[in-house]
């Protein structure tokens, strides 16, 4: 084994043995050219860490905690573990859950803002995402509003940051690439985080990147307060000039965030605020970016989420993952990623003796796809080849038995293709959820909503595709042919509303088939293909 191969096996062993390992010590170089195998055994310690913190802390039970310090309505308050200016964050007893939450509290001194909390708190409670804290109830009582979510317990990345110093610029693309889905998630509820920041990110003990602390306080602020909340270092220009925060402004603080997690450091033009303000007037402030030594495509991406247009940032958060997305694996990760089978064995002999694992059998992955047509009277499902008539309401009903990534396109034979799925503003989004049966396009708000035949041609050819994975290449492509904004105008009939593709995602039937034949090679055996074409009935004379 050569020098390189005996260290890697040397710090594998040091984990499985629980022994502290010095990662600014190690040689600089080796980190570099190993950075994949290096990235991947931190991730390693981290899960063994977290499994021995599990097997001890797991089986404290919560009654024999010292008695609350108070009661707000059902939770029973244990120990004040944070304040910050907008309130008071405390470890408290949930006892219809029978578990530990975290309860954040702050005062509300009108009736107005109470209502206004209590909705936005309804809206977060709908959030679900691995990647986002989940919010189990909100309330108020005594002049005081609280909301109560999971209790996440490992770092901040700005605990991480200080303990270690610069992450592996693989690490902070994975980092980053969660909490694009993440962002996602809440954009597509209609919200914005307004204040993303190493504090605001907890890397638990498993290693799971949890989105914390949602900004969207902004909105308990009276209408004609003027004030900007967040943290300045992290604001889009926009905000910091009293805009309202958007997805865009989100993308930027995440720019900001990647940058500093990769570098130490952050981009040099936001060092003071007005320097940030002045700056979108010239290109000056890109050239720190494109020289602070990171991968060309990594300092792409960041440099586009950071740009003081908004409009040219990545028009969404998941355009921006398919950036931040490697376009392609380094040569030698497959040799990097043998010792990293090395670590896993022995992280697999010390997690055996902590906890009890039972073997669970390879599940295959069954997928179904089918149309159907929408009427007054219900859904009736759709042969392919059956003709359909000018205004007929579709959808589509998928079914997996895992999580997929649905991809659905419509091609009528004009030369112009289009996105019909995903769609922004719609729930759900991807991936979708295993084990339901999905309706898609799926709704705005509580109103379900179909696609309608709308113009008259030969045929309607759709095309729908199912990964087990997100598809970079093919997310990057539909960010650049979807544009951000509102559904188009709705109709409405009988009980169901109709959202007709948007025309401005429009492309070229040969750029698609050609996007289609690149994909598929590459990733036959996690991805599932459906083809349906339906003829268009005659006109009546």
């Amino acid at each position: 084994m050569t020098p390189q191969e005996l260290e890697l096996e040397r710090l594998a062993t040091l984990i499985a043995d629980d022994e502290p390992v010095n990662w600014r010590e190690l040689d600089p170089s080796a980190q570099r050219d190993n950075a994949q195998t290096f990235s991947g055994l931190r991730e390693l310690e981290q899960l063994a860490q977290g499994f021995r913190r599990v097997s001890v802390a797991g089986n404290e039970r919560v009654h024999n905690q010292r008695p609350g310090k108070f009661r707000f309505g059902q939770l029973e308050a244990l120990e004040q573990i944070g304040e910050g200016m907008q309130g008071e964050v405390w470890r408290a007893y949930d006892a219809l859950l029978d578990q530990c939450v975290a309860l954040k509290l702050r005062k509300i001194e009108s009736g107005e803002l109470a209502h206004q909390f209590l909705d936005e708190a309804r809206r977060l409670a709908r959030v679900r995402h691995a990647n986002i804290v989940s919010v189990y109830g909100a309330a108020i009582h005594d002049g005081r509003a609280g909301i109560w979510t999971e209790l996440v317990t490992g770092k901040s990345l700005a605990s991480v940051l200080a303990e270690q110093g610069p992450l592996p610029v693989d690490e902070a693309r994975a980092i980053g690439i969660d909490l694009c889905h993440a962002l996602a998630v809440v954009h597509r509820h209609g919200l914005v985080h307004g204040d993303i920041k190493p504090e605001n990110v907890m890397r638990d003990h498993g290693g799971r990147i949890v989105l914390m602390d949602f900004g969207a306080t902004r909105e308990f602020i009276d209408a004609h307060d003027a004030t900007v909340l967040g943290t300045p270092n992290y604001l889009a220009p926009e905000v910091l000039r009293g805009a309202t925060p958007t997805p865009a402004s989100d993308v930027y603080a995440l720019g900001v965030l990647l940058f500093r997690l990769a570098t130490g450091e952050y981009p040099p033009t936001l060092n003071d605020t007005e320097t940030s303000l002045a700056s979108d007037t010239h290109d000056a402030w890109r050239k720190p970016i494109q020289t602070a030594g990171l991968p060309r495509d990594f300092a792409r991406a960041i440099e586009r989420a950071l740009d003081h247009d908004p409009l040219r940032r990545p028009a969404s958060a998941l355009a921006f993952a398919a950036a931040l997305a490697p376009s392609a694996l380094p040569t030698n990760r497959i040799r990097h990623w043998s010792f990293v089978a090395v670590a896993t064995a022995l992280i697999a002999a010390v997690v055996f003796g902590l906890v009890r694992w039972r073997a669970v059998p390879v599940v295959a992955w069954n997928a179904t796809a089918g149309f159907q047509r929408v009427d007054t009277l219900g859904a009736t499902a759709l042969a392919d080849g059956v003709a359909l008539a000018f205004g007929d309401r579709l959808m589509l009903k998928f079914e997996s038995n895992q999580p997929a990534y649905v991809y659905v396109f419509n091609d009528d034979g004009s030369g112009q293709a289009a996105v019909l799925f995903p769609l922004p503003g719609l729930d759900p989004g991807n991936p979708l959820a295993a084990n339901s049966a999905h309706q898609l396009p799926g709704k705005s708000g509580l109103t379900p909503l179909s696609w309608q035949v709308n113009s008259s041609a030969a045929r309607e050819e759709f095309v729908v595709l199912a990964a087990d994975a997100p598809q970079p290449e093919l997310e990057r492509a539909i960010a650049e042919w979807q544009h951000a904004g509102a559904l188009p105008n709705v109709a409405v009939r009988g009980a169901t509303q109709l959202a007709p593709a948007p025309n401005d995602v429009e492309i070229s039937s040969a750029s698609l088939h050609a996007l289609l034949g690149r994909i598929e090679p590459q990733t036959a055996a996690h991805l599932r293909r459906w083809r349906f074409v339906f003829p268009h009935a005659p006109s009546p004379s």
